[in-house]
């Protein structure tokens, strides 16, 4: 983990073996200049010595040598440090020049920080399920021809989540399908029966077991519906309707849906509320609300559109209902609301009107969620799952409350990202004007922001014993005038960066974004002032009495507006943190061995328990090259005492080519295995072997194939290059650099030869 200053660098360089002399009276850098996030991908640079002077130069903390240009090939930001002591007067000179070098792949979007990707979840060992019990909600009678849907969530059997991952394993009926748990928390379609024929389906997880039997109709009888509705209208237990056109619920009209009704509906159908509507489903027989066929985010050909819930008589009031492949309209009128996204909301509540859901799920979803304009949402124990985004909540007398909610996968939790999926507005929640409260809820596994701020008027946002984890850029971005923010006793993991305090408009202290009793842990950022534009940053963050745990920079306090740090604008103290800062003197170093207890109140599974081991890979099968940026190895949640597995690396054959052990302190959730004890030239394929684990157990993937070539470090010859070879003679005050970092040691032999 690194120290304030001093980062992992990426270099190659000239080395020159003979000097020159220079005669000036100035610190030279060549190449790069101060203030500078001009570069992309990669920066050279040189430093200039002169006769009469003692040099040293340091680029993030590391010694970099004078007179040769120094290749940065690593998006981050840099700052390089020169010294100059003049021979005989013992005069001090110093230069600083700043800079960033930003990825291609990701654009200005993480201006200034690493290139970073979520890693993904290792699956929760045996004992992490102690005491909990698995919930599913899906129908008990359906028609054939539909998907069928499968809420699943895993809990203490009070109702509050237990934060495990997994794959629950279903017999019965497509097989083949795995029900994966993100923290708690779960979704599937399964395929269409295809014969009238009962469905025995059984679920398991670990210990964890449900049986769930479905009874399919024999000869479903569909009553079509569309058009305006009219008086008490009621849809009485397990109805079958199939909407072939739009539906209107006048503000005069109420529509009441019974349980185990299973609804259908044409693409592009929309639900007008601007009366009354109650949908009385339950856990045991949900009211469904279906496609006609196959959605998921941003396919949108059998997509339905949504309800659009509008005015100060319209009301949904909804229990026990799932709904799944709405949000069909690629290009919606959001009328006096606003969107970062073009797509549709399955629920556009807006001008007054209410919507309530307790234990209900909208998943696979083309478009958005929701989306809320002056109006009131209050979700309870429901479950987002699989769309564009869960939608933006806007204006003053706006009001949001999602308690014992899971907002997660937006688009989906898979590790790809590219330029135009890391700035396209992929969160989870964006909030501005108005009252918004979360409460108990996991969110998160998203492609922009776990929950972003910015923009609009004043208004204000309460965080507290949530879980936020795997947002590929922030878990809280707290931007925009007037907003006021609280975050409490909550779980920031795995994201960009943990917690920021954003850019903002017009005068005053804001955004003011206070944070306490938070575990900010391996994240790329930890807890941020500043974002990664030139933009204008009034805001104040306050952060105490909380965990910065084994982040890549535990804090940053700098922006791209005039790139100083503001500690003026942070007040950072009494926490516990891995990197010394001496700009926030007021916190303390984490010592696992005495502070590994702190961990257990943010934990819902038994502190004490094994956890689960794996290699953190998207795929094992990788290139050579792979390699040599380390193995990541991750624990299925950080724990508070000490954990350890064994690692093997061999050949193709088997032969063993290098071993060891890696050792999580109580803390820390990601380490790296790296090749060092062979030369990665050698061999065409390598593999990886995780084994022995201690205090854990192998949950995860154990073995990774790394196969290739090695790319092989080249060196020029005045100015010809060609590859390095062994045992190859260099000639007399030639220049030598390595292109790129190699896994194994390289030396190159020297020899004064004369003809």
């Amino acid at each position: 983990m690194s120290h304030h200053g001093i980062h992992r660098v990426a270099l190659s360089f000239l080395v020159c073996v003979c000097t020159t002399g220079r005669l000036a009276a100035q610190i030279t850098v060549e190449g790069v200049s101060d203030k500078n996030y001009g570069y992309t991908d990669t920066a050279s640079f040189r430093v200039l010595s002169e006769t009469g002077y003692q040099y040293d130069a340091w680029l993030n903390g590391s010694p970099v040598p004078l007179d040769v240009y120094v290749n940065v090939n690593r998006p981050d930001y840099y700052e390089l440090l020169v010294r100059r002591i003049q021979d005989g007067t013992g005069t001090e000179t110093t230069r600083l020049v700043r800079f960033i070098v930003k990825s291609s792949n990701r654009g200005s979007s993480e201006r200034g920080l690493i290139e970073w990707t979520p890693y993904p979840l290792t699956h929760s060992a045996s004992s992490e399920f102690a005491g909990a019990q698995l919930n599913l909600m899906m129908p008990q009678h359906y028609p054939q021809g539909l998907e069928i849907p499968v809420i699943a969530m895993v809990d203490d059997g009070l109702g509050s989540e237990q934060r495990v991952n997994g794959a629950v394993a279903i017999t019965g009926h497509a097989a083949s399908h795995e029900l994966k748990i993100l923290r708690g928390h779960g979704s599937l379609l399964l395929p269409p029966a295809t014969n009238n024929a009962p469905l025995s389906l059984d679920f398991n997880l670990h210990s964890l077991s449900e049986s769930q039997e479905l009874t399919l109709d024999t000869n479903t009888t569909w009553t079509t519906v569309s058009g305006t509705l009219s008086g008490a209208t009621a849809w009485a237990t397990r109805s079958r309707i199939h909407l072939t056109g739009n539906v209107t619920i006048p503000s005069t009209a109420h529509l009441t849906v019974g349980a185990g009704t299973v609804v259908k509906l044409d693409p592009l159908v929309n639900i007008y509320v601007d009366g009354r509507i109650t949908i009385n489903g339950t856990t045991e027989e949900p009211v469904i609300w279906a496609a006609t066929g196959p959605v998921a985010p941003e396919q949108h050909t059998y997509a339905w559109g949504g309800f659009l819930i509008r005015g100060s008589s319209a009301i949904l009031h909804a229990t026990g209902t799932i709904m799944f492949g709405g949000g069909g309209a690629t290009s919606f009128d959001f009328q006096s609301s606003a969107s970062h996204r073009s797509e549709q909301p399955v629920l556009f509540v807006y001008d007054g009107a209410e919507t309530h859901m307790t234990n209900c799920a909208i998943i696979n979803t083309a478009g958005q969620v929701g989306n809320g304009y002056n109006s009131e949402l209050i979700f309870d124990h429901c479950l987002f799952q699989r769309a564009i985004t869960a939608g933006e909540y806007a204006g003053s007398s706006s009001l949001y409350i999602a308690d014992h909610t899971a907002i997660i996968e937006f688009p989906e939790h898979n590790g790809e990202v590219s330029p135009s999926i890391a700035d396209a507005d992929y969160d989870a929640l964006y909030f501005t004007e108005g009252e918004h409260i979360l409460r108990n809820s996991l969110i998160g596994f998203c492609k922009d922001d776990a929950i972003d701020s910015g923009g609009g008027g004043a208004g204000t946002m309460v965080v507290s014993n949530c879980w936020i984890e795997a947002a590929l850029h922030e878990a809280l971005a707290w931007s925009g005038a007037g907003r006021e923010t609280w975050t409490l006793d909550s779980v920031l993991m795995n994201n960009g960066q943990g917690i920021e305090c954003g850019y903002s408009s017009g005068g005053g202290t804001t955004p003011f974004c206070y944070a306490e009793n938070l575990l900010s842990l391996n994240n790329s950022v930890g807890v941020r002032f500043g974002d990664n534009y030139d933009w204008t940053y009034n805001g104040f963050l306050q952060v105490t009495n909380s965990l910065l745990l084994h982040n890549y920079r535990d804090v940053l306090g700098r922006n791209w507006d005039d790139w100083a740090w503001r500690m003026d604008q942070m007040d950072l103290r009494n926490n516990l943190i891995t990197t010394e800062y001496a700009e926030h003197p007021d916190n303390t170093l984490w010592d696992p061995a005495t502070d590994g207890w702190r961990l257990a109140p943010f934990m819902t599974t038994p502190p004490d328990a094994s956890v689960g081991i794996g290699l953190a890979l998207w795929t094992n099968q990788l290139v050579m090259a792979d390699l040599a940026e380390g193995v990541p190895v991750r624990l299925s949640s950080f724990t508070t005492h000490a954990i350890l597995v064994d690692y093997e690396i061999t050949d193709a054959t088997s032969v063993t080519l290098a071993t060891g052990s890696v050792v999580f302190a109580a803390g820390e959730t990601l380490k790296r295995i790296y090749a060092t004890d062979f030369n990665l030239q050698d061999f065409s394929e390598v593999r990886v072997v995780l084994g022995n684990p201690v205090n854990g157990e192998l949950t995860g993937e154990t073995m990774a194939v790394f196969s290739g070539s090695a790319t092989l470090p080249e060196i020029s010859l005045a100015g010809v290059t060609e590859p390095l070879l062994l045992g190859h003679r260099m000639q007399e005050g030639v220049f030598l650099f390595l292109d790129q970092p190699s896994a194994g040691l390289v030396s190159v032999d020297y020899a004064y030869e004369s003809d």
